[in-house]
């Protein structure tokens, strides 16, 4: 149910902001293999963002995004994964956590662990 919500999210998300083209990608990662689905669109999501992942779903502005961020993406798989549905209220909550670090994006707990990741191909 939480798969089929985000995928749904997705592809709103994806119409939203000009939907390109659709591909899957496979990425093998230490936590266990995953299949992006990844939703290519035209314009910065929500106006600055380059990539938001839901569950297994990727939806980029860039189409070399997926090829050098596959790890960090899939971790964010593997996070959702492991917490469900709380995991984006978690998400949240760890970036106002990090907000008087003036980074709240760069010091939130999951995007610490998810850059972790990008060292490993």
């Amino acid at each position: 149910m939480l798969k089929m919500t985000a995928r749904a999210i997705a592809w709103i998300i994806a119409r939203l902001h000009g939907f390109r083209y659709k591909n899957e990608w496979y990425v093998p990662h230490p936590l266990g293999d995953v299949t992006l689905v990844v939703y290519h669109v035209r314009k910065p999501l929500f106006g600055r963002f380059w990539g938001i992942t839901l569950c297994d779903t990727l939806v980029t502005t860039a189409t070399n995004y997926v090829r050098v961020h596959a790890m960090h993406e899939a971790t964010h798989t593997h996070q959702c994964r492991r917490y469900g549905w709380l995991f984006p209220l978690l998400y949240l909550l760890a970036s106002i956590k990090a907000l008087p670090t003036g980074k709240p994006y760069w010091n939130n707990a999951f995007e610490i662990e998810a850059r972790t990741y990008e060292e490993v191909r």
